[in-house]
């Protein structure tokens, strides 16, 4: 049986640790109180991880309970005590060891906002916090040694592309991505606008990538993905408009990669995603959407449309597999939104899983042991957990989770060890976090 965790709210992702023998997950206790919870996939092994507030002092907010990552046994977060305000936290999983780790903005009610954790070697955690001077990027070390990388005055602002909407907003986590042994990340400072950084965790190796858009106007650094050795991005200048650009983590290899609509003129572009050394993303004109490939080089950037065209798919999106087969859904006037597969070559149906011009909406792709869990919907199951090994006769109903029709489709699919993690209901109890290793016996 599952066990029992209030989950609400659709940040409460399940998050792996660094071995990947562990998922932990925020998760409501009581009525108010969020906290932190661990399984190593046994019923045993299943259970709070945190101790809660009256024993810490330590408060999860339920609207910013979306950020935290293990390192080393030790689980990082943000949360708010009466002493130090909202900062970065640690805990071992006992009272004495889930503690403020860091008051970075001194006293109450001034809060650092230590958020968009992200795991960096084998002990460090970079993260985003407030001084008062503004949003810088910290690293912390082994749980004890603090730097900040870099410091930008005024203030340096890091946020995911859109408007900036102040230090309580999602808008201010950031696109990081791993290249090589660093990190590229987007940020503003005093004298350049929102552009793409790249750190290797040291003061001297976090500088400005390159100022794409010069001065103190933003080019963005949006949706990145990885296309073997470089990073692939979208950015915005004056001179090309919303456009693909690439890195390879130096000044002189970030660049335009193509210039899809010349001019000034943007381009829509969506769904990036890698798959094996490329990545595949959409391109809309008008009421139109195109399918492109990129290897990260110009010549290497094509439209594959023509497959799309012929097959009858309209709209794709959740590219997923290898370099010789992947999945994706895609809509077609004849099947709905179904499931499609591709091996680079050619485009074909793979499943008409809610058959006829119905829809199955399949959706939250992940790879596990060579076979991808999604989602989907068909009128007798409703939404549930389905798995594919890329063969029609291979692409099947795990579970019905929860029996009848109604659309409650799994969320946060996330793969561990040979298995997939989610968070689920099955109507009467729940949700709960499930784990799966694609077959009905063992999804639990």
């Amino acid at each position: 049986m599952p066990i029992r965790v209030y989950i609400t709210g659709d940040f409460l992702a399940p998050h792996l640790d660094s071995t990947g023998k562990k998922v932990y997950w925020f998760s409501l206790v009581g009525k108010q109180d969020y906290g932190i919870f661990v399984t190593d996939g046994t019923p045993k092994g299943t259970r709070q991880f945190t101790p809660g507030r009256k024993a810490t002092g330590i408060r999860i907010d339920k609207n910013l309970a979306y950020t935290l990552v293990e390192s080393q046994g030790l689980i990082y977060f943000m949360g708010e005590t009466l002493a130090t305000g909202m900062e970065l936290c640690v805990s071992d999983g006992t009272v004495a060891g889930t503690h403020v780790l860091a008051d970075t903005n001194l006293g109450f009610p001034f809060r650092g906002w230590a958020r968009d954790l992200t795991r960096f070697g084998p002990t460090g955690v970079f993260y985003s916090a407030d001084d008062g001077a503004g949003m810088e990027l910290w690293l912390m070390t082994a749980g004890k040694s603090f730097r900040r990388i870099g410091v930008y005055k005024p203030k340096t602002w890091l946020f995911q592309g859109g408007a900036f909407g102040g230090p309580n907003s999602p808008a201010l986590i950031p696109s990081i991505a791993r290249l090589g042994k660093s990190l590229v990340f987007g940020a503003k400072d005093g004298k350049h606008g929102f552009e793409p950084w790249i750190t290797d965790g040291t003061r001297a190796g976090t500088h400005l990538l390159k100022d794409l858009t010069v001065g103190s106007l933003a080019s963005g650094f949006a949706l990145p993905a990885i296309a073997g050795d470089k990073l692939v991005f979208v950015a915005r200048t004056p001179t090309t408009g919303s456009e693909l650009f690439v890195t390879d983590g130096t000044a002189q290899g970030t660049k335009l990669l193509v210039d899809l609509s010349p001019g000034g003129s943007s381009s829509k572009l969506a769904n990036l995603s890698t798959v094996g050394l490329q990545v595949y993303f959409t391109r809309t004109v008008g009421t139109t959407e195109e399918v492109w490939v990129t290897d990260g080089t110009a010549s290497g950037t094509r439209s594959v449309q023509s497959l799309f065209t012929a097959a009858g798919v309209t709209e794709a999106r959740g590219f997923t597999g290898f370099a010789s087969k992947f999945v994706f859904s895609g809509k077609s006037a004849s099947s709905g939104d179904e499931l499609w597969f591709s091996d680079g070559k050619t485009v074909s149906l793979l499943k008409d899983i809610n058959q006829g011009t119905a829809h199955s909406f399949p959706r939250e792709f992940v790879l596990v042991a060579g076979k991808v869990f999604f989602t989907a919907y068909t009128k007798k199951e409703g939404g549930e957990l389905w798995v594919t090994d890329f063969t029609s006769q291979g692409t099947h109903l795990v579970k019905d989770i929860s029996p009848g029709s109604h659309y409650a489709p799994p969320k946060h699919l996330t793969a561990r060890n040979g298995k997939v993690y989610f968070r689920a209901t099955n109507g009467v109890t729940g949700p709960d976090i499930y784990e799966s290793d694609g077959t009905s016996q063992g999804t639990r």
